[in-house]
């Protein structure tokens, strides 16, 4: 790595800096052959003013190694003249160091890191290479890692920087890096499923990808790589969920459904696909939908859990027999949930964790390699819950610990490994997760 114009070490004297480097030092990069061409000599008395001015003022970041360094340079001035002090925001301080001449000080930035499979893109990394150990994501580098907001399901993601929008992963074509969406702003809501994504924004509601199920609720049965407006009242739109082959819009009175419904999925009677959104079999409001392969489970406003779909492994916590289900109500005071493919978790709120449905890839937790047709408690805290399409992910954040458990073909669980895990084993802790499909996105 070559230290750029905007790395500024405060230099006071060239003395030994055995203890930094063992610390800090970059593989690339020697400190001690750095640190004698960037700044000259300062006096103690120069050193302690600019020292002084560090608490009223944040030069700009640059990347070094896995933290944002904040160095003082020179032109303060020049900085607060462009216009960016508003870009200059603590989130968290780290350590200050004055410590063998050099005055550095560390700003916890988040960090994305990725693990899983590669070949369709949703990595985010320079390769279409498998991961099994977590590596930062290099398509990321040169955005606001704060403040971008990302989603991705099966084979496409939206990453929301500011008001742009992008899209990645295997679409008509295979966007390594993220595509711009020049003709969406003004974005408050979006959502990614297998291959289809729903964004809504001031103007109407815009879906693209993938039709060919009648996702989208639009007329052509095709895949479309440019955003095309739905014919639906936007302004009535509380959230919104894409699913396998399936969309959701929640609104106060009702919620409506588009696309494939073979498995009731949609949870509209006698049709197997739904070509316009339209009102489901729902007596109640609802804030949350989230979706399995061929199953689908809703949040009420009183915190009540709801299904419907296909039982095929217990997904729907009910005896096998009960194959195609309609709406059942599954668990009352529930304060998160998620759906893998054909097993789903539960946090309620007492903290205490539920899974059922599919468990011969570890999806359980339980080392047992079986199914569970009703809840089954996993003795383990936690404060939220998630799921990649065969994998199950308990996090605490209390306790600074996750879990995870289930299929690993793709080192999809960040284990360094590519073996399925029937018992949960804990990873290092991060500051949010994000599972589908066989990739896994970790922030830092």
């Amino acid at each position: 790595m070559q230290i750029s114009e905007n790395h500024y070490l405060l230099k006071r004297q060239d003395t030994q800096d055995q203890k930094f480097n063992s610390q800090f030092s970059s593989p690339e990069t020697d400190y001690r052959q750095t640190q004698k061409d960037i700044i000259p000599f300062k006096s103690q008395e120069d050193f302690e003013k600019e020292t002084q001015q560090l608490q009223f003022f944040t030069p700009k970041k640059t990347r070094y190694q896995e933290m944002e360094i904040y160095y003082t340079p020179e032109n303060k001035k020049k900085q607060v003249h462009h216009g960016e002090i508003e870009d200059r925001k603590f989130k968290q301080i780290g350590n200050i160091f004055d410590e063998l001449n050099i005055l550095i000080i560390f700003m916890q930035q988040i960090q994305y890191y990725s693990c899983g499979s590669g070949g369709c893109g949703l990595l985010l990394q320079d390769t279409l290479d498998d991961l099994n150990t977590p590596k930062i994501c290099s398509q990321l580098i040169n955005k606001d890692q704060n403040t971008i907001k990302m989603k991705f399901s099966g084979l496409v993601g939206l990453i929301k920087e500011g008001d742009k929008m992008f899209i990645y992963g295997q679409w008509v074509s295979l966007y390594v890096i993220p595509k711009e969406i020049s003709l969406i702003q003004s974005v408050s809501k979006f959502s990614c499923g297998w291959q289809h994504c729903l964004i809504l924004t001031d103007k109407g509601l815009y879906g693209l990808g993938s039709n060919k199920f009648n996702e989208l609720g639009l007329v052509h049965k095709q895949i479309f790589e440019e955003p095309q407006q739905i014919a639906v009242d936007h302004t009535k739109i509380n959230n919104l969920t894409c699913g396998f082959r399936q969309s959701f819009i929640i609104q106060d009175e009702c919620v409506l459904g588009v696309g494939q419904n073979k498995q009731n999925e949609l949870n509209i009677s006698n049709v197997k696909s739904v070509e316009q959104f339209t009102k489901i079999n729902i007596q109640r409001s609802i804030k949350k939908i989230k979706c399995g392969q061929k199953f689908t489970l809703a949040l009420s406003n009183d915190n009540s859990l709801y299904g419907w779909g296909n039982n095929g492994f217990g997904q729907l916590s009910q005896e096998p027999q009960l194959q195609i289900l309609e709406e059942q109500e599954l668990m009352k005071n529930v304060q998160d949930f998620d759906c893998g493919w054909s097993h789903h978790v539960i946090l309620t709120k007492n903290e205490q964790v539920y899974v059922c449905g599919r468990g011969d890839l570890g999806q359980q937790g339980d080392n047992k390699k079986q199914h569970n047709y009703n809840y089954q408690l996993i003795d383990l805290k936690a404060t939220s819950v998630r799921c990649g399409s065969e994998s199950t992910i308990i996090i605490n954040k209390d306790k600074q610990v996750i879990y995870v458990s289930g299929w690993n073909e793709h080192g999809n669980l960040g284990l360094g490994h590519n073996n399925n895990v029937y018992q949960f084993e804990r990873i290092e802790m991060i500051q949010s997760i994000k599972a589908k499909g066989a990739s896994m996105l970790l922030s830092k």
